[in-house]
């Protein structure tokens, strides 16, 4: 890039390399630390500089997921129960393909717990649905979770990123409120929770 820069007697003042470093979603990713990445491209940013004698550019890293991805949790109330024919057990919840279609997209991988943390029976495969009666809306594949009620809440973590912003109405389901909770429990409404029935273009 810096070479057709050059070539055209163009000096970049500002450079974007983009970003998008994943994040661990489940125990078994890895974790992705971009220092190496942003020491390679400096290095690199500084040497084509000093060869060509031409100024440093602002360099410009686009970590948006690496930063909020962890910083938020979903969290969903257990609706209805069972099993399959083959014995997996299969967890309904009052979410779904609405709030989060990413693992229907492209098969992205969650967990998940109780938020009751005082659950200690013994932990069994389950799959965790949405509430919209398709193949396709499953939220996670397979997670070990302890026996759980109805009315009981899931939390997911990791889902700070690309989950909201690709949220819908989908079968006019109302997008979630979103809360910001601070360390000392002082709580924010971020975003209330839809009313489709006041929306202007329901009526």
């Amino acid at each position: 890039m810096f070479n057709l820069a050059i070539n055209c007697h163009y000096t970049p003042l500002e450079l974007s390399p983009g970003g998008g470093w994943g994040v661990p979603y489940v125990e078994d990713d890895p974790d992705n630390n971009p220092e190496k990445w942003v020491k390679a491209i400096s290095e690199t940013i500084t040497e084509i500089c000093n060869r060509y004698q031409i100024r440093l550019p602002k360099l410009i890293l686009e970590s948006g997921r690496f930063i909020v991805a962890r910083s938020g949790v979903a969290i969903y109330q257990i609706g209805t129960q069972k099993k399959s024919i083959n014995g997996e057990r299969i967890i309904a919840v009052d979410g779904g393909l609405s709030d989060n279609p990413r693992n229907a997209l492209y098969q992205a991988k969650y967990t998940a717990n109780p938020v009751d943390q005082s659950v200690n029976s013994r932990k069994n495969p389950c799959k965790v649905v949405g509430k919209y009666c398709e193949s396709g809306d499953v939220l996670i594949d397979n997670v070990m979770l302890p026996d759980l009620n109805y009315g009981d809440l899931l939390m997911i973590p990791v889902a700070g990123a690309y989950q909201l912003s690709m949220a819908s109405n989908y079968n006019l389901a109302p997008r979630p409120i979103v809360l910001w909770l601070e360390p000392e429990g002082k709580v924010e409404v971020l975003q209330e929770r839809e009313n489709l029935e006041q929306n202007s273009w329901w009526d």
